[in-house]
């Protein structure tokens, strides 16, 4: 399982917080007590690998895309202070997408270390994280690959995931991609995606988790927090606030249970963050719902 966290915002937003976000995320993948307590002591930590993308916008389009995976746990990598010192111009709009590896499936390797890389039909450039496990087997029919064959076994079942999103984006991430993507769903659908686009860029973030034993351990692993404000929209994984409390002046709320939203960034003459759609997998009521925000 794994840990995670979803930024999103213009560059002097977001200097003001990634740094404590990612010390939070170094942290949680060191320990992390809602996991110990839901899988076990020998699950307390996320040490399989960690990755990280940031995408740029500007008045000229997407101007950058970074990447970074290693295969050493978060908590134990000094390339870690290197993202952190990364510096966000401020007039810029910006996602940055971290992510800490607790295998469940396939190998680890910098293949299957998110965020997950695919191209989509049109050639635009999708990245995923995620929280939880998929159905695997059943997402190899759909793709029509052999189950038992070695890239199979050698991939993992978010893996195949971000090859089936990719398959079904035309020109945006829709409602419907998400609602078909939810229905492989065995223990979450907690993700963070970004559609990188020539001019534009998209995001969905969200969570969907089904309540199996441990009902009051799986919520509090599972859940994923929001924080919003002028210039900033954020989502974190439960262990980052309720344990590891980064120093910010923000107010975090719960995304309910079965909650996708989906934003689109662009520049007009300014940077524009637009919440387009959202999705309810499970009866709930969305936060900031119709929000647009105008970045200057």
């Amino acid at each position: 399982m794994c840990r995670q966290i979803v930024l999103i915002g213009n560059g002097r937003g977001l200097e003001g917080v990634r740094i404590p976000l990612i010390r939070s995320l170094v942290e949680s993948s060191k320990f992390d007590p809602h996991s110990s307590k839901l899988f076990g002591p020998s699950d307390a930590s996320h040490s399989d690998g960690w990755g990280f993308v940031r995408v740029v916008l500007t008045g000229n389009g997407v101007e950058r895309i970074s990447v970074e995976r290693s295969l050493k746990p978060m908590y134990r990598d000094e390339w870690v202070r290197h993202i952190e010192e990364m510096k966000v111009p401020e007039n810029v709009g910006a996602v940055e997408m971290i992510h800490a590896r607790a295998a469940s499936s396939g190998v680890v390797d910098v293949r299957t270390t998110h965020p997950i890389e695919v191209d989509t039909t049109r050639g635009y450039r999708l990245f995923l994280v995620h929280n939880g496990s998929v159905d695997k087997l059943e997402l190899l029919k759909r793709l029509g690959i052999d189950g038992e064959g070695s890239y199979a076994k050698i991939y993992s079942d978010t893996y195949f995931l971000a090859q089936l999103m990719a398959q079904l984006i035309d020109q945006d991430i829709t409602r419907e991609v998400i609602a078909d993507i939810a229905t492989y769903t065995r223990t979450a659908l907690n993700i963070g995606a970004i559609l990188v686009k020539d001019r534009e860029v998209q995001v969905v973030a969200g969570s969907y988790y089904k309540v199996l034993d441990k009902p009051i351990e799986r919520r509090n692993y599972y859940r994923l927090y929001r924080a919003c404000r002028n210039s900033l929209i954020l989502y974190s994984s439960s262990t980052l606030i309720d344990f590891y409390r980064p120093d910010l002046d923000l107010e975090w709320n719960e995304v309910p249970n079965g909650l996708f939203e989906i934003y689109r960034l662009k520049f007009d003459e300014k940077l524009r963050v637009e919440k387009v759609s959202e999705l309810l997998v499970a009866a709930s009521q969305s936060l900031c719902s119709g929000m647009l925000l105008d970045f200057k």
